[in-house]
């Protein structure tokens, strides 16, 4: 019985002592998993860190690229806008010539269908001439053949129709009826209704 017991107190500091092994192994494995489970950690943070890294250099890459071809899309576009802006212009003061040199030329013809008319109108171009030219004793006036003509009925009628001072009457078949050109001894005025209305189309023109 004596032996029994004593070799169960042998038995019992076996275990105890294989329990203190085994124990302390675990507290060993413990501290080995413990320091694994760290650098893990620690490798996972430096690749989260690297990734993060990365992700921000690609993104701020990307965004300068996106910045450039957004620029250039912009230039350009700015560009394309400059010369609609240019061409429309162009096109309206191109427009507005046309138009003033088509007025003229209705003008033109509209009066060349009144003198046809009413060649009256003869007569008031002769003295809007004439005016012009106030202190010239002698005058000589030059017209197209019709208009000669009508002005020199005129005249057998009314001989002060031109005014007091001496003037000459001229044809010539190289004016248009409406035509008048007036000389004297220190000027002349060239009053011919093609000439009259081409100054008038350079001074609309000279706006644009």
């Amino acid at each position: 019985m004596s032996f029994n017991r004593v070799t169960s107190k042998a038995q019992a500091r076996e275990l105890r002592f294989e329990e203190i092994e085994y124990w302390g192994g675990t507290d060993s494995a413990r501290s080995g998993g413990q320091d694994h489970r760290a650098g893990r950690n620690s490798l996972e943070q430096v690749e989260r860190e690297a990734f993060q890294k990365g992700f921000e250099a690609g993104r701020s890459s990307g965004l300068e690229v996106a910045q450039k071809r957004l620029d250039a899309v912009l230039g350009r576009f700015t560009h394309s806008l400059a010369e609609l802006d240019r061409a429309r212009s162009e096109l309206i003061r191109k427009t507005q010539e046309d138009l003033v040199r088509l007025s003229v030329e209705i003008a033109r013809k509209l009066v060349h269908r009144e003198i046809q008319v009413d060649p009256d109108i003869i007569t008031g171009l002769v003295q809007a001439a004439l005016g012009r030219l106030k202190d010239a004793a002698r005058v000589t006036v030059t017209l197209n053949p019709e208009d000669y003509e009508w002005i020199v009925q005129r005249l057998e009628k009314e001989p002060e129709l031109l005014g007091e001072r001496e003037v000459e009457l001229k044809a010539s078949r190289d004016l248009e009826r409406g035509d008048c050109i007036v000389e004297c001894p220190f000027g002349m005025i060239d009053a011919r209704i093609s000439e009259q209305f081409k100054r008038i189309e350079q001074g609309l023109l000279s706006q644009f």
